[in-house]
């Protein structure tokens, strides 16, 4: 994924919802393999050790999506960079 910008943000991210820190952002997927296999097929509801919190601060985490004050914007610095050196270049 380094041909394109996310402005918007990322599903395959987590973040902390405080957010504790710039980067308190997360790789999504093991926390979701981890929950998938508990799923309860009735109520599609995991156990709350299984819901994904913060591993600086134990606080909530959501996906790394704008939607809030919490957006954690630096999780595409790297990103942002890149389509700005391209820009310039151009």
């Amino acid at each position: 994924m380094t041909r394109f910008l996310s402005t918007q943000g990322d599903y395959s991210l987590l973040q902390c919802l405080k957010p504790c820190s710039r980067q308190a952002f997360y790789e999504a997927r093991p926390y979701i393999e981890q929950g998938v296999p508990h799923v309860d097929p009735q109520t599609m509801e995991v156990p709350s050790k299984y819901v994904p919190r913060c591993p600086r601060c134990g606080g909530p985490m959501f996906f790394c999506v704008r939607g809030g004050e919490w957006f954690i914007e630096s999780a595409f610095d790297d990103q942002r960079h890149r389509y700005h050196d391209f820009v310039r270049r151009a």
